[in-house]
């Protein structure tokens, strides 16, 4: 099961652990599929989604795909959901 959490758009997805990140880039939302392990292993970007739930669907499959537990979503709080803005977690 993948966990989805939250954070402001000043803040950042821990550096020692894998996750996909998901942002607000001006009107739509882009899967940023950058990973941690030990090293930074980039890929291109995924999207762009006009829809928050389109680009966590993607996010969640794509780590799925590649056994990573965690994805962020980092926006505006006005673009997160109110409950979970603080970082609390939502499962999928």
């Amino acid at each position: 099961m993948t966990t989805v959490r939250f954070l402001r758009e000043d803040e950042s997805p821990p550096t020692q652990s894998n996750w996909v990140l998901i942002e607000l880039t001006g009107p739509v939302w882009v899967v940023n599929s950058a990973t941690y392990t030990d090293d930074v292993v980039p890929s291109d970007p995924i999207g762009p989604f006009h829809t928050r739930g389109d680009a966590v669907k993607a996010a969640t499959d794509l780590a799925q795909e590649v056994g990573i537990d965690v994805v962020y979503v980092r926006g505006p709080l006005s673009e997160l959901p109110s409950m979970n803005a603080t970082g609390k977690k939502e499962q999928l």
